[in-house]
């Protein structure tokens, strides 16, 4: 299974500047390189990325996930979005599309948000036999109201990734920055090319 799974690559090459690294990030109609001065932090990445394991001995831990499941008695993963402090990840088996891009090159925008009312019930009713028009009927709702929305990832403008109708949206988006604004204090970064590939 390990060798159907495609990446988006991330490449580091410190040769240019010993105050920086190069960042090479690769998917299949583009390809960014970045100048990044956190030399360390950016190896530590390129370790992580090397596939879609979880890298807890590196420091990495899941901060959000969401599984699509299929199968009533023996239910079984179709699709996930799994963000970490470190990256965003997609998966579909089905499809055999597999895609990671670092978070702290990403952008997050919500879009589509609206309310969506879910509510539970129980109902009963009493009809007389015999009788069409006559019935007592007792109707007893709770819900409750959510914001939903889609997660777009950008890179330098382009959306790389979008998670859609994702329960309370600006709330990830606001974790996402929390976290990204805690790594981006070490280092800075700016673009050095955008090529279509």
């Amino acid at each position: 299974m390990e060798e159907e799974i495609q990446l988006s690559k991330l490449i580091v090459d410190e040769g240019k500047d010993f105050g920086s690294a190069e960042v090479n990030i690769s998917f299949p109609h583009y390809e960014f390189i970045f100048e990044d001065e956190d030399v360390e932090g950016v190896k530590k990445l390129h370790q992580i990325m090397e596939n879609l394991e979880i890298k807890e001995k590196l420091g990495e831990a899941i901060i959000w996930e969401h599984y699509f499941e299929e199968g009533i008695f023996f239910k079984k993963t179709k699709e996930f979005w799994i963000i970490t402090n470190y990256r965003i990840m997609y998966g579909n088996y089905k499809t055999d599309v597999f895609l990671q891009v670092p978070l702290k090159y990403v952008d997050v925008v919500v879009m589509n948000s609206h309310s969506s009312f879910q509510s539970t019930g129980t109902g009963y009713g009493v009809a007389m036999p015999g009788s069409l028009a006559f019935g007592v009927g007792v109707m007893n709702r709770q819900g409750t109201s959510q914001r939903i929305g889609d997660l777009t990832f950008i890179l330098e403008g382009q959306v790389i990734l979008e998670f859609t109708n994702v329960a309370d949206p600006t709330g990830v988006k606001n974790l996402i920055n929390q976290v990204k604004k805690q790594m981006n204090s070490k280092s800075t970064k700016k673009l050095a090319s955008i090529k279509s590939v």
